[in-house]
């Protein structure tokens, strides 16, 4: 028997982790530099990207 699940309630759960993955990255930039600075930068852009195309 398949149980129906709320996508938006899903969606919701998947927006608060990458919310909290960009707030651990903003946390690390402070220790990095160079070349990892720059890709944790990336990594930050990404998620933010990710999430405003979200509709939560």
């Amino acid at each position: 028997m398949k149980t129906w699940t709320n996508p938006r309630f899903n969606d919701r759960h998947l927006a608060d982790r990458l919310e909290a993955e960009v707030r651990d990255l903003r946390d690390r930039l402070r220790y990095e530099t160079g070349r990892e600075r720059a890709d944790t930068l990336d990594d930050i852009e990404k998620l933010e990207h990710q999430l405003s195309r979200m509709h939560c």
